[in-house]
């Protein structure tokens, strides 16, 4: 089995009698060279060897365990993780059948996120790729004149207010929400598997260091995204929602300013993603028009409070 993304390609081995997956990593932009590659799957290696001598998971927490790696190669090799990602388990029905046990597997998202941030990070070299400064102002102002360039009126419109209204809600923070901690940065359904019992995140390769929420915002924002994509399949979104905060140990953390700038910065990062899309046909030009006009309405509610 071989997986084809944007920043990698996936191959199914047998190595011994283990089952793995080898990840090549992949030159998906001109300006990503070979050399920042290495480091961000230098930073992914230690992060993941760290995590496993640190006694932090455990029981329905689990890890991926390396096999092998190679740095000058962009190669790594981990042991296959058994079940199935959220995002395939929510595309099955099963949360239909057995909704109790989805707001555990959220719960349990919300815990394992908790516990990532508990890890020391001293001496692992992150790196960010170039155009995703860590700066959160800074992030929605490229991401702004992105959309500009691509036609887009309404960021023309809107980017200075938008920006002031994040600039006020980064002041109204309290710094222990403005602390930089161990984020995974890719923590979406598709890159957490489920096994029935045992939770275990994958694809470590964007780690480094953030806001203590913005993982979890992540989560819940693709959580948002998948009702809006597929309204017909009446998520239970709400639920599962507050089942993360309530393994984050953070139930009332929605109400805070950097709650709502860190969903807004998703939210231009997702609206920028559907600029870019060049959908075919009418139902799919129709389905990211609805997309594009949900993601702004979720922006303008959240700079109206």
């Amino acid at each position: 089995m071989i997986e084809n993304r944007l920043y990698s390609k996936i191959e199914q081995a047998v190595i011994g009698n283990d089952v793995v997956y080898v990840k090549q990593q992949l030159p998906f932009r001109s300006d990503i060279s070979i050399d920042l590659m290495r480091r961000h799957l230098a930073a992914e290696v230690e992060v993941i060897a760290r995590l496993s001598g640190s006694g932090l998971l455990g029981g329905r927490l689990g890890l991926i365990e390396v096999v092998d790696y190679d740095i000058e190669g962009t190669r790594i090799v981990t042991k296959k993780i058994e079940g199935d990602s959220i995002e395939a388990a929510l595309a099955s029905g099963r949360w239909r059948r057995n909704p109790r046990e989805f707001t555990r597997v959220f719960y349990l998202a919300g815990r394992w996120l908790k516990k990532f941030q508990m890890l020391p990070t001293s001496g692992i070299d992150f790196v960010a790729w170039p155009g995703s400064p860590s700066d959160l102002i800074e992030y929605c102002g490229i991401r702004l004149e992105i959309l500009k360039s691509l036609g887009s009126e309404w960021a023309r419109r809107f980017r200075s207010r938008i920006l002031d209204w994040l600039e006020l809600q980064v002041r109204r923070t309290p710094s222990e929400w403005t602390k930089s901690v161990l984020c995974h940065h890719d923590y979406a359904p598709f890159n957490i598997v489920w096994d029935g019992r045992t939770l275990t995140p994958i694809d470590f390769a964007s780690c480094g260091l953030g806001s203590p929420l913005a993982d979890l915002t992540y989560l819940i924002h693709r959580l948002q995204m998948m009702s809006i994509e597929s309204p017909w399949k009446k998520w239970d979104v709400a639920l599962w929602r507050r089942a993360c905060l309530r393994g984050f140990g953070a139930r009332n953390i929605e109400r805070s300013p950097i709650f709502r700038a860190l969903t807004v910065q998703h939210c231009l990062s997702r609206l920028k993603k559907y600029h870019e899309r060049k959908p075919v046909g009418l139902i799919a030009s129709i389905h990211n028009r609805w997309c594009c006009f949900s993601v702004k309405r979720t922006i303008h509610a959240l700079v109206a409070q």
